[in-house]
């Protein structure tokens, strides 16, 4: 029984869903709950020590909780890490989180949360019938190459979330060198000057086939599928994602449909991965969300259905197997 259950935040004045949903239904079981910053966590007079609070008391959307007491991290039973810690911490934060997941397990290993929040990730896990058709490079050619072979495609940044700079582009477009510019780095300096006199100027982006028609999300948790619902993009936008204006509706997802997402659920689980969401068109995985996910809080709001029970009681079955 994993009773003691601490979960990392990186804003504990505005409390999202995640957070709210699962610590109202863990409290309601009898677990005590502590939400810590995540940004606050350091190693000291022999132990690993965030600062936090219990909850005690039910949470709303927006709740936030004072983090103003010590929280001695070995003694947790379960750690979630819900946010990344702050860009400016580097891999030296995602280092003393690794030291304490050898001592505390988390519901995400920590090593495959660093590891796998990324687009090129999909490569790695997915069958070839899941996998939608990729290129992650820091090569513009590879990325033109790339759209003139599909007409049109979606660029996008391995690592941005909520649907920042996704493009849909258009190879005959008069914006698409720039967009490509935009997204691998680099500029006309390039062709004048070498690399050794400005510096390597390239970074990483990921050219998807683009798939029209609804795109929906799938909540894995404990190498379960576990539910999901359709997304609807807003008018004159490609994107789906609720960040950018977009819906919600109910689906039905087929018995295959399932089978696919269950096997999926149990290749993360097996790397230590037992949260994550997932977005797909026309069962083609485009992305994992393995960082604060998004999805139960919807389905239980907009069609009346709570899973947080299903994706605790599988996170658990998992943890303790």
């Amino acid at each position: 029984m994993l009773e003691k259950i601490t979960i990392f935040s990186n804003n504990l004045n505005n409390l999202d869903e995640n957070k709210v949903g699962f610590t109202n239904y863990l409290r309601d079981i009898g677990c005590t709950v502590t939400i810590c910053d995540v940004n606050t966590l350091c190693y000291k007079s022999g132990g690993f020590i965030a600062r936090g609070n219990e909850v005690r008391h039910e949470l709303n959307l927006a709740d936030g909780i004072p983090a103003d007491i010590n929280v001695y991290l070995a003694e947790q039973d379960v750690i979630w890490l819900l946010n990344q810690p702050a860009p400016c911490f580097g891999v030296d934060a995602w280092s003393l989180l690794w030291a304490l997941n050898q001592k505390v397990p988390f519901v995400n290993a920590v090593a495959n949360t660093y590891l796998t929040n990324n687009k090129g990730f999909l490569a790695g896990i997915l069958d070839e019938d899941s996998l939608i058709e990729t290129v992650v490079s820091y090569d513009t050619d590879d990325h033109r190459q790339f759209a003139e072979e599909y007409n049109v495609s979606i660029i996008k940044p391995p690592s941005d979330g909520c649907g920042s700079r996704v493009f849909l582009v258009d190879p005959s477009g008069d914006n698409f060198g720039v967009i490509l510019q935009a997204m691998c780095g680099g500029s006309s300096g390039s062709h004048i000057h070498a690399d050794t006199i400005t510096g390597l100027n390239r970074t990483y982006a990921v050219s998807q086939k683009f798939i029209p028609g609804s795109e929906a999300r799938v909540i894995l948790a404990g190498g379960k599928f576990i539910g999901g619902y359709a997304k609807t993009a807003p008018e004159n936008d490609h994107r789906a994602n609720f960040a950018q204006g977009g819906g919600f509706l109910r689906t039905d997802f087929s018995e295959s449909d399932r089978l696919r997402y269950g096997k999926i659920a149990q290749k993360l689980r097996n790397i230590g991965v037992n949260f994550c969401g997932l977005d797909v068109r026309d069962g083609k995985v485009l992305e994992f969300n393995l960082v604060d996910p998004g999805g139960l809080h919807t389905i239980k709001r907009e069609f009346g259905e709570d899973l947080h029970g299903a994706a605790w009681d599988a996170i658990v079955e998992s943890l303790c197997a």
